[in-house]
């Protein structure tokens, strides 16, 4: 199921367009190499009524920034996020004669610009122009996803599948897509959602690749290579990129060492699914060569930026386990969420810092996660960021744990509860008479977020302190010697998982 947007949205005849490029018969005679920092190509000759997303179809180099479309000169610019990308597909366009109708289209190159400072901060949080839409409602239909979301910027494609319940929803440009993804967790029509980014439809698709103990490159050395030296795509030089943030980022499931104890004739293989939103994670083998390694020590303002492996998989859940039950386990860092799956019997455990989660991992590796006398099984998720609005609040002090000050006998845990609950899943609600507060943990900061800004706005708490408490899961991990204590072994039913 898709949505074509044509070459006809109001605002593309707006002086600002048309300053910003010179002329395009100008660049649509350009056939030479271009400059560094030139990230934008030039598709003239277009028919008004070949659709936008028809276009964007013959784009697999690599995400788009923005596309900006002029109806009224037949043109179309496609500002790709990295130079190289464009350089690919300007030459791909070139070589395959690219032609719509019987027609062929001029290809030539726009103006040198930069990215944004905001655009950067954006790339660096994991924003594409693709929003990820999950925990959908049957009835759900691209129709009623236009009208809601068009307020947000012109909409390229619109993707359904109804059977997983989510949808995917590209912009023209990633601008769009970053105010609908900061703005619709803060409406209650879409609190019970998720939404995050995916990935841009435009990502080159890779093959698996193997790798052979007459490869070429070490393994230490192979991911720089993996994107540039494809047989489909032009030697060029890794300069030639404007944004090297970027491409480290939309690499980094990628870019690995592998431990020295393996071999390189271990082969293995790499890939991805472009439909998959960034933070779906699937559980990974603690020691297959995807496995993160320990990361660097960050500071506060940097651990928290750009897509990292930060999420942690637990399975062989006993299915009387609670999300308290988890919580109570996990020890050495705070958590920005907790996506608890009983019907599954599974877990993801998203860690604010990554190197926690990397701590985290290994201490489990040799100290083994016992919950209701079943041995967890520990992986690791996918590669995801922070949204905007969680690392602001984690930078000011925010955890998923909200703390109720001056609170009187009328507050109840019952009441927490069912007041709260309109913000977000609860995992832990504890009242403290003797010292008249009161804690409500939520599944996520997210929820947190939501709690604070809206609680206090009811009458009846506005005489409470409401204030961000800590998060218990952010406590020194609990360093215990294994024993042969028959309470601490996992039941026959369990397993271990991939050597732990």
């Amino acid at each position: 199921m898709s949505d074509s947007t044509h070459l006809t949205p109001p605002y593309l005849n707006d002086m600002n367009s048309q300053r910003y490029y010179s002329d395009i018969n100008q660049y649509a005679a350009q056939t030479i190499q271009p400059p560094q920092t030139i990230r934008t190509v030039y598709l003239g000759n277009v028919s008004n009524d070949v659709a936008v997303s028809d276009i964007v179809d013959q784009v697999k180099s690599g995400p788009i920034q923005s596309i900006r479309p002029l109806p009224e000169k037949n043109g179309l610019f496609i500002t790709f996020i990295d130079s190289g990308d464009a350089a690919h597909f300007y030459h791909e366009a070139q070589r395959k004669h690219l032609s719509f109708n019987g027609t062929e289209l001029k290809i030539g190159w726009g103006k040198a610009s930069p990215i944004t400072p905001n655009i950067q901060m954006a790339l660096q949080n994991g924003a594409t122009r693709n929003v990820y839409l999950g925990s959908l409602d049957d009835t759900i239909s691209e129709e009623e996803l236009r009208e809601d979301l068009s307020r947000f910027g012109h909409i390229e494609h619109i993707k359904i599948l109804p059977e997983k319940h989510i949808a995917f929803v590209h912009f023209l440009c990633i601008s769009n897509a970053v105010k609908c993804v900061n703005t619709l967790p803060t409406e209650s029509k879409w609190q019970s959602k998720r939404v995050n980014y995916g990935k841009d439809r435009c990502t080159q698709h890779h093959k698996p690749l193997t790798l052979s103990p007459n490869h070429p490159y070490p393994p230490s050395q192979l991911h720089k290579h993996l994107i540039r030296n494809d047989t489909n795509r032009p030697t060029l030089s890794p300069i030639i990129s404007s944004s090297n943030t970027h491409r480290n980022i939309n690499n980094s499931i990628m870019s690995f060492t592998p431990s020295p104890t393996q071999s390189t004739q271990n082969r293995f293989s790499l890939t991805y699914d472009l439909y998959s939103p960034i933070d779906f994670y699937a559980p990974l083998s603690p020691l297959s060569p995807l496995s993160p390694p320990p990361l660097p020590s960050s500071t506060s303002s940097t651990i928290t930026q750009g897509v990292a492996n930060r999420t942690i998989y637990l399975g062989n859940i006993h299915p009387d386990t609670t999300a308290e039950d988890i919580c109570n386990v996990i020890r050495g860092g705070i958590l920005s969420h907790i996506r608890f799956m009983p019907d599954k019997r599974i877990t993801f455990i998203t860690f604010v810092d990554p190197q926690l989660a990397s701590n985290f991992f290994h201490q489990s590796s040799y100290q083994h996660i016992i919950i209701k006398n079943r041995r967890i099984k520990v992986g690791w998720g996918k590669p995801t960021a922070l949204s905007a609005n969680v690392i602001h609040a984690v930078q000011n002090g925010g955890s998923r744990n909200v703390y109720i000050g001056n609170i009187n006998e009328s507050i109840t845990e019952d009441k927490l509860k069912h007041d709260f609950s309109e913000y977000g899943d609860i995992e832990l609600v504890n009242t403290l008479k003797e010292k008249n507060c009161a804690f409500v943990n939520f599944t996520s900061i997210a929820g947190a977020i939501r709690a604070i800004e809206g609680i206090r706005t009811k009458e009846e708490y506005k005489g409470f302190r409401i204030n961000y408490g800590k998060d218990r899961c952010g406590n020194p991990p609990r360093i215990q010697a294994l024993s042969p204590n028959k309470n601490n072994q996992p039941s026959p039913s369990s397993s271990s998982h991939n050597g732990m």
